[in-house]
């Protein structure tokens, strides 16, 4: 829909909010490119923005040059926005926060499997084959303190049964 709509006619609406909508409209890569600066300055200089207006919106209109623009990067959007790092923005900020939460599950479920491992390579060592039931319910453990509880308790359980007993 924007692709039929030409910059001037959106641009004559006067209206701040709408520049990050540039770049969907009938306009070349090249375009893009040389008007990025200009539209970049108008949102940064524009009064009536509070700091987290001006960065949204600049981080909308990034948004739009790389979906535009295949090839750009956050450097190029950085250089054409004179500076401006999208990475400050609300919503980058969200993004990061969530890709974080995403590798620390699976730092902590990587940590997990381990000591799992470890565990059951010190059963074996101890008792000699471990038995499927075992092996299960300690792969069943998600919870690093109870693996760890286990191990320690390891040391001084005198039987299979007395640590079937401990993983249940």
């Amino acid at each position: 829909m924007f692709s039929r709509i030409k910059v001037d006619d959106l641009s004559r609406l006067d209206d701040i909010h709408l520049i990050p909508l540039y770049p969907l409209c009938d306009i070349t890569p090249e375009e893009i490119t040389r008007q990025a600066p200009n539209w970049a300055e108008q949102i940064k200089s524009a009064p009536e923005l509070t700091v987290d207006e001006r960065k949204n919106l600049l981080s909308f209109l990034g948004g739009a040059i790389s979906h535009r623009i295949k090839t750009t990067t956050e450097e190029v959007i950085s250089k054409l926005f004179g500076g401006f790092t999208m990475e400050d923005t609300p919503i980058v900020q969200q993004i990061v926060k969530r890709v974080e939460k995403r590798v620390e599950k699976r730092m902590e479920k990587r940590g997990i499997e381990k000591i799992q491992q470890l565990l059951l390579k010190l059963v074996a060592a101890r008792f000699g084959a471990v038995p499927d039931e075992i092996r299960q319910k300690i792969q069943a453990i998600n919870n690093t303190e109870n693996l760890e509880r286990i191990a320690t308790l390891l040391l001084t359980i005198q039987s299979m049964d007395e640590l079937k007993d401990l993983v249940n």
